[in-house]
Order: C-alpha cells, then sequence, then structure tokens
C-alpha cells in the first residue's frame, strides 16, 4: 500500500515539475520574444499650464482679462511593463509645476499698453497611470512607438503662491491672503501622449496633455471669499491644463544588452 502510494506521490510530483517547467520555458520565451519587457528611467522636461477658469477675472468689474500659460517644469522617475509585443502599462512619480495667468491689457490713448496681471503657480506631486499601445511593435532595434493615456493623480506640495502685479511693468508681489489649504489635497486629470525610444541607445522623447477634471480650489467659504478677492465668481471652477515635452532614458536598457 505505502509503496503504490510513493509511487502516486511521485508521479505527480513529476507532473507538477514538468508543469511548472514548460510555465518557466514559455515564459522566458515570451519575455525573449518582447526584448525589453519592462523599462525604468528617468525624465524631464519643459511645458505650459494653463488655468482656463483664470480668464473670468473681472478687473475694474469687466470680463477684460485674457488666461494665458505658465512655463513649467516637469521631471521624475519612470517604470513600465509590456505584457505583449503591443500593449503595456507604465507608472511613474514626478514633479510638476501647475498654475496659470491672466493679464488685462488696456491700450491707451498714447497707444501704450497697460496691464495687471495675476499667476498662480502650484508645486505638485503627480503620479501617472498610463495603458501603453505599441503600434509598431517591441523591435528596439527599429525604435519603440507608444500611444498613452490613462488618469493623472496630482498632489499639491508646499509653495504655492498667487502673484499680482496692479499696473504697467510693475513686479508681481505675492498675495499674502492666499493660503495653501484653499486647494484640494489631490485631483485628477486625464493625460494623453506619444513618445518614442531611439533604437539601440535607451533615449527617448515625450508629448503629454493632461486634462483635469476636477476643481483645484475647495468649496469651502473661505475659499470662495478668496475667489472674490482675486475678482472672480464665488463658483468659478479652475481646472489645471497642461502640456509637457521631456526627454529621458530607459535604464533598463543597459542591462538588456
Amino acid at each position: 500500500m505505502f509503496k503504490n502510494l510513493n509511487v502516486y506521490i511521485i508521479m505527480n510530483i513529476r507532473k507538477i515539475a514538468f508543469a511548472l517547467g514548460s510555465a518557466f520555458m514559455l515564459f522566458a520565451t515570451t519575455l525573449s520574444a518582447q526584448e525589453q519587457p519592462w523599462s525604468f528611467g528617468v525624465k524631464g522636461g519643459v511645458g505650459m499650464s494653463w488655468l482656463p477658469g483664470i480668464g473670468e477675472v473681472k478687473f475694474d468689474g469687466k470680463s477684460d482679462s485674457k488666461a494665458t500659460y505658465n512655463w513649467i517644469f516637469a521631471g521624475g522617475l519612470t517604470a513600465g511593463y509590456n505584457f505583449h509585443e503591443n500593449v503595456g502599462v507604465g507608472l511613474e512619480v514626478l514633479y510638476s509645476g501647475l498654475g496659470g495667468k491672466t493679464k488685462e491689457e488696456i491700450k491707451t490713448k498714447d497707444d501704450t499698453i497697460k496691464a495687471r496681471t495675476i499667476r498662480v503657480t502650484t508645486h505638485n506631486l503627480v503620479i501617472p497611470v498610463m495603458a501603453k499601445f505599441f503600434p509598431m511593435g517591441q523591435d528596439s532595434d527599429a525604435g519603440i512607438l507608444n500611444i498613452h493615456l490613462g488618469p493623472q493623480f496630482e498632489m499639491p506640495l508646499l509653495g504655492a503662491t498667487v502673484e499680482k502685479s496692479t499696473t504697467n511693468d510693475e513686479k508681481l508681489e505675492e498675495d499674502g491672503k492666499f493660503k495653501k489649504d484653499f486647494l484640494r489635497p489631490f485631483t485628477v486629470s486625464g493625460a494623453l501622449g506619444i513618445g518614442y525610444e531611439f533604437p539601440g541607445i535607451g533615449f527617448t522623447l515625450e508629448g503629454r496633455y493632461s486634462y483635469s477634471m476636477m476643481n483645484s480650489m475647495k468649496d469651502t467659504d473661505e475659499a470662495k471669499t478668496y475667489k472674490k478677492d482675486m475678482v472672480l465668481e464665488e463658483d468659478q471652477k479652475l481646472t489645471n491644463r497642461s502640456f509637457v515635452f521631456s526627454v529621458g532614458y530607459n535604464f533598463a536598457k543597459l542591462l538588456m544588452d
């Protein structure tokens, strides 16, 4: 009886070992076929950020302001994994400036331009979670093109500021009434971009646009009162939008060669 039991156990162990070995070989073959199933690296870049709602500022009680952009920097760590030759995921942990600016421009009798400005600047921890699509596959010798999209989570850090000017050519001065706790602790944006990894060297180029789905300021009475001080309607939404062009490097390329 015990002899038959031992034979049974040994046969099942062999079957399990064979199944695990086959699964491992299949997994290894898949990774080899994909050439670069995972990636990790760094990136940094510059871009523009808008707060379209800030264009509703009413200088002198008139809607004569125009929303414009802030120059911003963004950069940090990147990682990714490709489940298939044409599909993968990406996760990033980045710093990014956000915000926007509005200007009032008045043409005087002597054709000079007087301008008043309000500029909002926030410093944020940004975490994009991207689905990536590779329309040309994963042939690193030919370069790797990707199209990516997904949610982007934004959390303001210390140092958010509002600056104002009152007359032409006057230096922007920080508004001491602004408080960081007027901002929501996090917002969510939708992000869409395109990237390219150069063949054989691991350098990357990328352009990405993000569009916030949430008001960046809280709906508290204190925050609404501050909006009135900025000559905005108390219910005016301020939603971040940005475009960033970045360069980076995939360190996994060094380990794959």
